[in-house]
């Protein structure tokens, strides 16, 4: 069976095409000298889960104490979209019948900001919100993808989606899309110094885009062997340092012998984001048949879950300085269950989903205990630090 694991970067893409006009971007040889990090509130100890829960509040879950530790209502109720800002700090969730995007600002702990969606003659549905990269003292913009059915006196149409250009700053559509430029419809995310685009283009390689004209800007090859027999590197897309040093990715990663296809091996891959190199590639062996890696917070532990089968779902636990399975579990679980969260401290495992609990184990895998909620638990859950 081939063993393989599914890599993607945790990022909502939406379709794409034309260019926007954009915040002017530092100039490129800005690049070769990245600000020094600054002060992370993901750099404590002390990091909590955070989550929608329903009927419409995000809440605060202190993973020492297994207690619920404050909930910041939403405004207008219901969610339909979660999404955590890139300065790991607001959220932005989509409320009020796909309507209204409300800014939660998990700092003074209530929502800041409103931004509403309509249009006369029109039923508008928020499908989607994408941040941009901007530089400091720039408006923020956002891509937002929106629904929009036309109300006739006797009936609705159906109109063709649209991806809004929005200066969030403003309050305003800044320009309309059919659909989002061609080089954001790949896996694309924000470079961790919030500047430009980082993008793993259709070839397979990381690319750095402009995040005014979209222009390639560097690049790094992933493809070409390091060696005879070896295959090109894929990146999983989880930053093993949460993005507290602009100057470097520490990923995860998985390589296919391009012979013997069925033979996958993983390890952890350094880039350096100022040279636009791979520093080290550190192999561990054959990959993980599993999915849902779940990272702790000081990322040194990773939890994966795999199978559902006669023995159950399997959950494992692994050290990722060196890659070893420090522990295994199989387990029937209700249906619809899956892997949410890791303690930051690598020191718990946490199951949930398609419900309002989660079930707790140790490090072992020794069920501790059921934490209930007074709401189903809605969309992923994040660990941040204060």
């Amino acid at each position: 069976m081939r063993l393989f694991v599914a890599v993607v970067f945790l990022f909502s893409v939406l379709p794409a095409q034309e260019e926007a006009p954009r915040a002017v971007p530092p100039p490129i040889e800005a690049l070769d000298a990245p600000p020094a990090p600054e002060p992370n509130p993901n750099a404590s100890d002390e990091a909590n889960f955070w989550f929608v829960t329903y009927p419409g509040a995000m809440t605060e879950f202190d993973p020492r104490t297994d207690e619920v530790v404050r909930k910041i209502p939403f405004r207008y109720g219901m969610p339909w979209d979660v999404n955590l800002a890139h300065d790991r700090n607001r959220f932005l969730i989509v409320t009020k019948q796909q309507t209204m995007i409300e800014v939660v600002d998990r700092t003074s702990g209530e929502v800041t900001e409103e931004h509403e969606f309509v249009e006369d003659d029109y039923i508008i549905r928020v499908r989607g919100v994408t941040e941009t990269p901007r530089v400091e003292g720039q408006n923020e913009h956002w891509y937002v993808r929106i629904d929009r059915v036309k109300k006739h006196k006797d009936r609705f149409s159906f109109e063709p989606s649209e991806v809004l250009l929005y200066d969030a700053t403003e309050k305003e559509v800044v320009k309309r899309l059919k659909k989002m430029p061609d080089e954001l419809s790949g896996r694309v995310t924000i470079s961790p110094d919030g500047r430009y685009w980082h993008s793993f283009s259709r070839d397979g390689n990381f690319v750095v885009l402009d995040p005014e004209s979209l222009e390639e800007v560097a690049k790094i090859d992933l493809r070409t062997p390091r060696f005879g027999g070896a295959g090109a590197i894929r990146l999983n897309g989880t930053d093993l340092l949460q993005g507290r040093d602009p100057t470097r990715y520490r990923a995860m990663y998985t390589t296919t012998d391009p012979v013997e296809d069925d033979r996958t091996m993983w390890g952890v891959c350094e880039i350096d984001l100022v040279n636009h190199e791979i520093v080290s590639i550190t192999e561990w062996g054959k990959s993980l048949a599993s999915w849902g890696l779940r990272v702790s917070h000081d990322g040194r532990f990773g939890a994966t879950m795999s199978g559902g089968g006669e023995r159950g779902s399997r959950v494992s636990l692994f050290d990722l300085t060196d890659g070893t399975r420090v522990a295994d579990h199989y387990q029937q679980y209700r249906p619809r269950r899956s892997l949410a969260a890791i303690a930051p401290d690598g020191s718990k495992v946490y199951v949930g989903g398609a419900g309002s609990d989660f079930e707790v184990y140790d490090a072992e895998f020794n069920r501790l205990k059921t934490v209930e909620f007074d709401g189903e638990i809605y969309g992923p859950v994040f660990v941040l630090g204060r």
